[in-house]
């Protein structure tokens, strides 16, 4: 039900996840009750509904340690965003006339009294205060220093969206004092007694201790253990593939199979997405105290063999779109290869060998799953770290179960065809089937991780117990290589982990950075030449360059501030000083109507919709009016409920918050929508906290109550996401459609550099070139793979903006793109499967890998011109030239052969499997190559002929 998934309401079947929102519900109706509180309130003044506001902005959802860290380093940039502030008030109060101060002072004075001849010192402050915030003693001299402290503090903050989105939250926290402060002391003479920082330190306080006792003392969480709850979910999505057995497959219709391949993509891309997430938390491991039977460090252990079986999925995602092909297609051939007669290599016949070879196999592999999936359960309850310390409890002889019975499948005997491993030799009669050995291939990889993390879960919960201290952790493993050359070449420091896990909004990716991955030279997209080894340069051979001589030092600094990061806090600090002008300019009114309207919305919704790049701010545009409407709505709900036709009533307002926090928690904090879920909660809070303290705590420009509003906060927040709108279109308009391009442009380039990586390995180990670190390399290479994989996933998002966008020379095709990103992302699979089957090797498979004909060089070069010319042509939208040499050639004379065929020709039914994996994949490359190559060519327009 729609409902059900939009408020998370499956979460409360976790226990793990009532905890969360059990802790996040007491924060923030505890944060509720600082409003209704009355000394609470009065003490923390006019701004008493802002810890209400932050808990929404950012909730202890995270692990202990890391909210903790959270909170500290957001309250570092808070106290450094006050001392700036501060700073700008001296310089402001020096830059002041204070001799016009008092004569404005004793005129305003004067006035009172010829009005009323027995005011009491009370209401002459009362009128001075009054007459403040309509401007009279506003200045320009003082104006002009908190601008420029404005714009400096405005750049620094927004610098550290920009460069970490995932800290949105400090930069709002600190943005909302740093606002405070600008907008109001212009209006304050020095002799008026008000503590500007206290109107919003002390609600800061509130939230802060708060939230901090919530997270320490309310079920506190680790990293360990919610990097086991992230675990157990991945293995509960690998499950899934079950329902992909070759029996199942075979049973299915053409429709059927492309329903499966549709579903098993969407899969795939939650549990890259879940991954993605739980990265961000994985560096804490081994830096905290935890409790329990595995350590931190052997908590990072599992999470990166998990991770490494979820990356073999590409194998399966290949297999099954060949598989639906085929099968759309009715590809039933007779192959007839030079030494066997004519075999049939249908579909029905290959689903038939598959499921005779591999039904207890995969069987075993599902068991294998589903035990590693209980120990995952078993070790993220809560109070499993606890009891193990007293009571030992463990299910090693089911874990042991489960690895004897995968043993005992892999044999030969009982797989018929393969014993473990890619390195076979077929028999004499069987013609090689690319889709047959892929299969198999994607089951022995998943289960070499598999069987690894199964014997560490089985030597994990052999133990007792006990209390794991930062930087005394030790991780009972073996010397394996691989698994620290994964942990060595991916991952965030603590510092770039300090976002944590949580969702941000999802169009916020550089299109010219692809995460994790650094940036390619064209020249990357090159091989030795085999022929002269002599002339092979090392990939890790140090470029001596000249020294830097001043000029090119100051150049670099002019370029820092032209780019991405920089700009946009640039054009964010203009914006907000454009904004922030008529809360300082004199004598004309529009002070005290800034005020009395709250500009101050209108700047915050300005600043904060202001996104990188023009398709983050289209989505924020969309998201933050649907949010600000429903917001408002459940604002108003929530108040007439509680006060009807009255003022107010603070137990009624305790009850209705307590009941909608229990569902509005669950929805902030696992909602796939970040900026929706966040204006929506805020909206409400504030429509409620503004009409509570209507009554409370009457001020000038109080907004009133309910519906009053709802209706000043929907046209201010329209007005401020205009205003980013037009500041997004100055004064160059940059559109999502090209940073589509440019995004795609740079997946192309590392999709080419990845290519020549794997192939230059094997030409480099054909030179007998030094290969002991061939297999790090090999690591690497899978990570940066499903480093561009999780870019493409995140292109969805710009595919989606782009339709809402104004076509100016040429109708633009959504399709043309989607189509560009599946022909990407088969590239990246295929890419994913070569290096396994390339680093599976032997020498004597590579020397005949290097004299097939699939790698003769000019079709290689041809492959990796045709990369580079494709991204030149997404990045400057100029058509790829007329003519370029195929890096495909047919060997088949029949029309359309199937890669079967190819396949048989040139290797004949001697080849081993991984040379049979090897050739087809690099096949497919050469077709997709020229398929992308045409695809680029069609989204400007041109016509593309390949020579063959």
């Amino acid at each position: 039900m729609w409902l059900v998934e939009l408020l998370q309401l499956d979460k409360w079947k976790s226990w793990s996840a009532r905890r969360t929102i059990f802790r996040c519900w007491l924060a923030a109706w505890l944060c509720a009750l600082a409003i209704l509180i009355r000394p609470l309130e009065k003490t923390a003044g006019q701004a008493a509904f802002l810890p209400l506001i932050f808990i929404f902005i950012k909730p202890p959802s995270e692990p202990t340690p890391v909210f903790v860290t959270q909170s500290l380093f957001a309250g570092v940039v808070i106290l450094a965003t006050w001392a700036w502030c501060t700073l700008g008030m001296k310089f402001a109060l020096l830059a002041r006339n204070h001799a016009k101060d008092q004569a404005i002072l004793q005129r305003l004075s004067i006035t009172v009294l010829q009005h009323d001849p027995h005011a009491t010192p009370a209401e002459i402050e009362a009128q001075l205060s009054a007459e403040i915030f309509k401007g009279a003693f506003l200045q320009l001299r003082s104006s002009v220093v908190w601008a420029f402290f404005f714009f400096l503090g405005t750049y620094a903050l927004f610098l550290i969206r920009a460069y970490n989105v995932r800290l949105f939250f400090v930069m709002t926290f600190s943005l909302i004092l740093l606002l405070i402060q600008a907008t109001i002391a212009p209006l304050v003479p020095q002799f008026y007694a008000i503590q500007l920082s206290s109107i919003y330190l002390i609600p800061y306080s509130y939230y802060l201790a708060i939230t901090l006792f919530c997270s320490i003392f309310v079920f506190p969480t680790s990293v360990a253990s919610t990097t086991m709850e992230g675990l157990a979910a991945s293995t509960r999505t690998a499950l899934t593939v079950q329902a992909l057995s070759p029996e199942k497959i075979r049973a299915m219709e053409k429709d059927e199979i492309a329903a499966a391949v549709e579903k098993h993509a969407a899969v795939r891309a939650g549990g890259v997405s879940l991954f993605d997430s739980m990265q961000f938390t994985v560096p804490w491991l081994g830096h905290e105290i935890s409790v329990g039977k595995a350590s931190g460090k052997d908590v990072k252990r599992l999470f990166y063999r998990t991770r490494a079986m979820s990356m073999k999925a590409g194998a399966l995602t290949i297999f099954l779109k060949h598989a639906a092909y085929r099968k759309k297609h009715a590809v039933d051939e007779k192959i007839a290869p030079s030494d066997s007669s004519n075999i049939s290599l249908s579909l029905d016949t290959l689903f038939e060998d598959l499921t005779n070879s591999t039904s207890e196999y995969f069987a075993a592999i599902i068991q294998g799953i589903q035990a590693l999936h209980d120990f995952y359960e078993r070790q993220s309850r809560w109070d499993a770290g606890v009891v193990s310390i007293f009571r030992s409890t463990n299910d090693v002889a089911g874990l042991q179960s489960s690895l004897d019975q995968i043993d005992e499948a892999s044999r030969a005997e009982k797989r018929g065809l393969l014993s473990s491993g890619l390195n076979h030799k077929r028999d004499g009669e069987t013609p090689p089937s690319y889709l047959h050995e892929l299969y198999l291939a994607f089951l022995d990889r998943v289960v070499e991780d598999l069987r690894a993390a199964l014997r560490l879960a089985m030597e994990i919960d052999g133990r007792k117990g006990r209390i794991w201290w930062p930087g005394a952790q030790k991780s009972y493993a073996s010397s394996d290589e691989k698994e620290n050359a994964e942990n060595d070449a991916h991952g965030h420091g603590l510092l770039g982990a300090l976002g944590g896990g949580e969702d941000v909004p999802s169009g916020e990716d550089n299109p010219d950075v692809i995460d994790g991955v650094a940036p390619t030279a064209p020249t990357s997209l090159e091989l030795p030449a085999p022929a002269k080894p002599s002339n092979i340069i090392p990939s890790d051979t140090v470029d001596e360059r000249p020294a830097e001589n001043l000029g090119t030092r100051v150049y670099k600094i002019f370029a820092w501030f032209l780019r991405s990061e920089s700009l946009f806090a640039l054009k964010i600090a203009f914006l907000a000083v454009a904004l922030a002008c008529p809360a300082w300019i004199t004598n004309n009114g529009t002070a005290s109507f800034y005020y009395r309207e709250k500009g101050l919305w209108v700047l915050v919704t300005a600043m904060t919709s202001k996104g990188m790049y023009s398709s983050d701010t289209t989505y924020g545009f969309l998201q933050r009016v649907i949010g600000c409407v429903l917001g408002g709505v459940i604002g108003m709900v929530m108040w007439y409920i509680s006060a009807g036709n009255g003022r107010g009533n603070a137990y009624g307002l305790a009850a209705v918050f307590a009941v909608v926090l229990l569902f509005g928690i669950p929805y902030r904090i696992w909602s796939s929508n970040f900026l929706l879920a966040v204006t929506c909660t805020t909206t409400a809070a504030l429509v409620v906290g503004y009409s509570w303290m209507d009554e409370t705590i009457p001020v000038l420009g109080n907004p009133g109550v309910g519906y009053q509003i709802f209706w000043k906060r929907t046209l201010l927040v329209l007005i401020g996401l205009t205003a980013a709108f037009i500041a997004d279109l100055l004064p160059k308009p940059k559109f999502g459609r090209e940073e589509l391009r440019r995004s795609y442009s740079v997946i192309t380039l590392e999709l080419g550099a990845v290519t020549a990586a794997i192939l230059r390995r094997v030409t480099l180990a054909e030179n007998d070139e030094p290969t002991a670190q061939a297999t790090p390399n090999m690591i690497a290479t899978e990570l940066k793979v499903l480093a561009i994989y999780n870019k493409l996933r995140l292109s969805s998002m710009r595919i989606m903006l782009g339709r809402f966008e104004p076509s100016i020379r040429k109708k633009w095709s959504a399709a043309h793109y989607l189509s560009l990103q599946s022909t990407l992302f088969d590239i990246s699979d295929s890419l994913a499967v070569l290096a396994v089957a390339c680093e599976a090797m032997t020498p004597e498979e590579n020397a005949v890998f290097n004299a097939s004909s699939a790698m003769k060089l000019d079709q290689i070069h041809a492959m990796l011109n045709i990369f580079h010319a494709a991204s030149s042509a997404l990045a400057t939208q100029r058509p790829l030239p007329h003519m370029l040499p195929s890096p495909y050639h047919v060997v088949s004379t029949k029309p359309n052969p199937s890669l079967d065929t190819e396949l048989a020709v040139v290797l004949g039914p001697q080849s081993s499997h991984t040379l049979i994996i090897a050739e087809g994949t690099l096949i497919v490359l050469a077709k997709l190559s020229e398929r992308l190559a045409q695809q680029c060519q069609v989204l400007f327009g041109t016509t593309f002929v390949i020579p063959v």
